[in-house]
Formats: C-alpha cells, sequence, structure tokens
C-alpha cells in the first residue's frame, strides 16, 4: 500500500514537472514526460488529455488522435477527451468524423464552446460557406459579443456574396455592415486587416470604385506581398479607367493563380523576343475571355515565325476562320487542374503568353486596347441563310427591323439584379420597338421566360431551331451579322458581336455616378454602352435610354 502511495506521489510530481515544462514552452519535454507516466500508468486520464492536447499543439494530429483515442478507453464520456479527438481528426483532414465527435459532445454539453467553434472550422476547411454561415449565424445570435464568431459570420457572407453571385443591394449592404462590426471588434490590427480587401470588394460591388481603392490602398500599403489583392485592384482601376495601373495588376493574376492554371517554363512572350520565336498563346478563364483576346492576336502573328493558340473546342472553327495563320490548339479545360497542353506543341515552342495579356502589349505600342477593332467574318453563305429567313419572318409579321436580343448569362442567380436584364424589363423593351423582329440569342433554356415575356408584352421573341446557339459560334456568328443590331447583357454574345463589328448595345452595372441617359462609345468601335448605378432597383429608365437611342439608329438605316 505504501509502495503504490509513494509511486502515486511521484506520478503527480511528474504530472506538475511535465505542466511547468509546457507552461515554459518545453514541448517535447513536457510531452516526454507524459508519455512516461502512460507508460507507468495506464489508467491517468489528466496524462492522456494532456499528452493529446500537446500532440495537437506540436502539429501532429495522428499521435494525437491515438493518444485520445486510448483516453477514451478508459473515459468513454470525457468531454475534454472527445473535443481533443474532434480537433486532431480535422486537422488530418476527417471533417465529417471531427463533426460527429463535437456532436457527441453538444449532446452532453450544448453550451460547450470549443465543439461549436470546431464544426464551423471544419465547414472553413471544406469551404462550405453556406455551412459557415449558418453555425456562425446561430453562434452569433447566441454570443453577440464572441469576436470569433462575429469574425466567421462577417468573412462567410463575404464568400457567399462573391461566390454565389449574390449582388442584390440588401445583401452587399449587410456583408458590409458585418464587416465593419467585426472590424471594430478585433483586438489586433492584423485581424482588421483580413477584412479590408473584403470589404473593398464590396464597395466596388455596390458601385463605389474610389472608396474600394483607397481601402485596398491602405491595405497594400501595409501588404505589398499579398498578390491576390494586388490583382483584385485591377478590376477597381478598369472601373475608373486607369489602365497603366489596370495592366500593371491585371498580370497579377497570373502569379496569383487567378487566371489561369498554366505554367510554362519557358520565356514569357512580348514584342522584345526575337521574330524566330515559336509562340504558344494560352487560354484564360471563359469562353468570351478567349473571344475577347482573339482581337490581338495579330499582334503576335506579326512578330513571332509561328503561333499556337489553345482555345476551347468550340472555337476552334473561329479561329480557322478568322486566324487561318495560327495553328489552334482545342483543350477542354477543367476546374482546378492544370491545362493539358499537347507535348508536341510544348517541345516545340519557344516562348509563351496568357491570352489576357496581349491586350496590355497592344496598350501599351498602340494607346489601344483591340489591335483589331473586328476580326471575324462569318461565311456569307450562312449570313444569306439567316438573311433570306428574316426577310422572310418580316413579310410575314410586317416587320421592318431585327434585332438579336440576350438579357442575361447562363449564371442563375441574384447576379442578374446588376449586370442583367429581369423578364420584366425585356418585356418593357421588346413592347417599344413595334416593327422590329426580336430574335433570341440566348443559348439555355429561357422558354419558360419568353412565355412570359409575351404575356407581358404580346410580342414573340423568335426562338430559331436550326441552330446550336451554345456550341456553333460560327453559325451564331452569321445569325448575328444578319440582323440590324444587338443589345445585349456582357456575355459570350456581346464579345461575338464585337468580334464580327456589328453593331452593339451593352448595358451594364457600372458606377454610382454612371449617367445611362448617355450612351458611351464602345472601345470596340461598333456600338455603345448604357452604364448605370449597379444597385438600382428599376431597370426601366435604362431600358428607356437604350429604346431612345436605338430607335434613333434604326430610324437612320
Amino acid at each position: 500500500m505504501i509502495k503504490r502511495q509513494v509511486m502515486s506521489d511521484e506520478i503527480e510530481q511528474t504530472f506538475a514537472v511535465a505542466l511547468e515544462m509546457e507552461q515554459g514552452g518545453n514541448f517535447q519535454q513536457a510531452a516526454d514526460l507524459y508519455s512516461a507516466i502512460l507508460a507507468i500508468d495506464d489508467r491517468h486520464v489528466p496524462a492522456y488529455q494532456a499528452l493529446s492536447q500537446l500532440q495537437i499543439e506540436l502539429e501532429k494530429p495522428e499521435a494525437a488522435r491515438q493518444t485520445a483515442l486510448r483516453g477514451l478507453d478508459l473515459a468513454e464520456s470525457d468531454l475534454r477527451l472527445t473535443v481533443l479527438l474532434a480537433k486532431a481528426e480535422i486537422m488530418m483532414g476527417h471533417y465529417t468524423a471531427g463533426r460527429e465527435y463535437c456532436r457527441k459532445v453538444l449532446k452532453t454539453s450544448p453550451t460547450e464552446l470549443t465543439a461549436q467553434r470546431l464544426i464551423i472550422n471544419s465547414y472553413e476547411h471544406e469551404q462550405n460557406w453556406i455551412e459557415v454561415n449558418r453555425v456562425a449565424t446561430d453562434m452569433h445570435r447566441e454570443h453577440p459579443n464572441d469576436r470569433q464568431f462575429l469574425s466567421q459570420l462577417a468573412f462567410s457572407g463575404f464568400r457567399l456574396l462573391r461566390d454565389k453571385h449574390n449582388f442584390v443591394p440588401e445583401s452587399i449592404i449587410r456583408c458590409q455592415k458585418l464587416m465593419a462590426k467585426a472590424i471594430s471588434k478585433s483586438e489586433t490590427e492584423q485581424q482588421k486587416d483580413k477584412f479590408l480587401p473584403c470589404l473593398a470588394e464590396t464597395f466596388w460591388y455596390a458601385g463605389e470604385p474610389k472608396k474600394s481603392l483607397e481601402i485596398l490602398d491602405d491595405y497594400l500599403n501595409r501588404y505589398p506581398q499579398d498578390i491576390e489583392a494586388q490583382f483584385n485592384a485591377c478590376f477597381i482601376h478598369r472601373t475608373l479607367y486607369n489602365w497603366d495601373a489596370f495592366y500593371d495588376a491585371f498580370e497579377k493574376g497570373i502569379e496569383s493563380g487567378a487566371r489561369l492554371s498554366y505554367r510554362g517554363d519557358i520565356a514569357r512572350w512580348d514584342l522584345s523576343r526575337p521574330k524566330s520565336d515559336i509562340v504558344l498563346v494560352v487560354p484564360e478563364q471563359g469562353v468570351g475571355d478567349e473571344i475577347e483576346f482573339f482581337h490581338n492576336l495579330a499582334i503576335v502573328v506579326e512578330n513571332a515565325a509561328k503561333v499556337y493558340v489553345a482555345c476551347e473546342p468550340r472555337l476552334v472553327p473561329v479561329l480557322n476562320i478568322s486566324h487561318p495563320e495560327v495553328i489552334a490548339v482545342p483543350v477542354k479545360r477543367v476546374d482546378h487542374e492544370s491545362m493539358a497542353i499537347p507535348e508536341e506543341v510544348k517541345r516545340d515552342i519557344t516562348s509563351w503568353i496568357a491570352g489576357g495579356s496581349l491586350a496590355a502589349i497592344a496598350y501599351q505600342s498602340s494607346g489601344k486596347h483591340h489591335y483589331q477593332a473586328s476580326y471575324f467574318s462569318p461565311p456569307n453563305d450562312q449570313v444569306e441563310k439567316w438573311s433570306s429567313h428574316f426577310d422572310e419572318l418580316k413579310k410575314a409579321h410586317n416587320k421592318k427591323h431585327v434585332i438579336g436580343l440576350s438579357w442575361r448569362s447562363g449564371l442563375a442567380g441574384a447576379s442578374r439584379n446588376i449586370h442583367f436584364l429581369s423578364v420584366d424589363d425585356v418585356a418593357r423593351l421588346v413592347e417599344a420597338f413595334p416593327e422590329a423582329l426580336f430574335v433570341n440569342l440566348q443559348y439555355d433554356d429561357c422558354s419558360k421566360e419568353i412565355r412570359k415575356i409575351k404575356k407581358l408584352s404580346g410580342v414573340d421573341i423568335i426562338q430559331l431551331e436550326d441552330i446550336d446557339l451554345r456550341d456553333d459560334f460560327v453559325g451564331t456568328g452569321a445569325l448575328i451579322e444578319a440582323c440590324d443590331l444587338v443589345i445585349t447583357a456582357a456575355t459570350a454574345i456581346f464579345r461575338l458581336t464585337n468580334a464580327i463589328g456589328k453593331e452593339c448595345h451593352l448595358f451594364y452595372g457600372w458606377d454610382k455616378d454612371s449617367d445611362h441617359n448617355v450612351p458611351v462609345k464602345l472601345e470596340w468601335e461598333t456600338g455603345f454602352g448604357y452604364y448605370y448605378p449597379p444597385l438600382i432597383e428599376n431597370k426601366y429608365p435604362v431600358v428607356d435610354s437604350i429604346v431612345k437611342h436605338v430607335t434613333g439608329r434604326l430610324s437612320s438605316q
């Protein structure tokens, strides 16, 4: 009995020494002592707790998991060990298992905040911002003074705003208020600064680019190494027409990985490269962006011996017609995967350039953003086919003009509240042109919208059956060429219309000082932009401005 008591006293003394070592920052020595205690007494639950916690601090989650499980064999309902096990699982990437252990804790102890924090943390690792926001909302409601819950609520709200394109005024304003509150409650400058790039972005969404740039510049003065924030500044500079700053910031998107998934290990092409270069032009972002950078392909062709252009397979026919001197390389891109350029192409090239970077070269060398204002002429026989068809339709319906119409992209969501027209807006637009035949240029299924527009306005928008608007860009181009003009949102249809050189009327949310009553001549020299404050809810005045200006254009034809 005395011997057992002596051993017990020695274990407790060792445990006390281990705690002192841990508090002094000697983590490994403390861990060794906890392990020694368990080697002598494998039923010492506090040692399991302390060792598992320390292993987590030492970023050894596998060891922490094993220690916690051994401890739980002795004390199955021990809350601290269960929490530690949950944390270890989450650190190892076992998020579902970690949440299950957290929920087990919460069944016994509903007020255990550590378990709630771990659940949120697991969703953050998965970038499941919907669940982060849901749990953080509940926790912030119950604990309004808790800084961490407020911070998680504000940041997840921003991610949902951006990722879900939930650009409605109430969402933007709520997001700004939450971030401002999180900033005011932050204890350190670093905590405050975490929100500044996000806050700047929301002001840009709201049409306040100057305020947005002021916040972002303040942040970048302290964190000039933040490449992602430097890239995000390009969108603000674009809105403010700060072209030199725009192109400088835009190039940061390659370094940050935001623009493309290709990394060439050879020289980047520019006008200083020898004309004997064999160049690969690499696509980025969406199909509309590719159509856009084709305006500047000629600058490479004129200054290189051979040019490969990697592109979306659907655009190969457009490329073959518009730039027969280049070699089209169809590349099907997959999100979060590196671009698969054929090996024979990689072996042949001596330099490469991202397609979007060509505009900077064009601007710096000529002062123009597009080396060619238009570059694509659809086949005459296809254009004639549609022209003849439209002549028949105009005669049958007693119309004088044909207008191509695209009022939104294929992106579903609240973003249409900024850059797209609603069904009601479209109805107001089409009923204002009794002498025009409207042809649908939407590539997705919009039959319900068209029926509703007919019900509201009495106008039939023509849905052409003998055309694949999604995949046949040559055929769609011919259809556009056969129209008198196009009214569109900023979609691939807008880009294709400009590539052809057809008159285009673009509506777009710009900044709070934009005046939609004064159409802006587009830089493609083939149309006009009707820019308006992004947060306006009633777009009827924008529609009326388009009607007024387009009516004048049609009457002069």
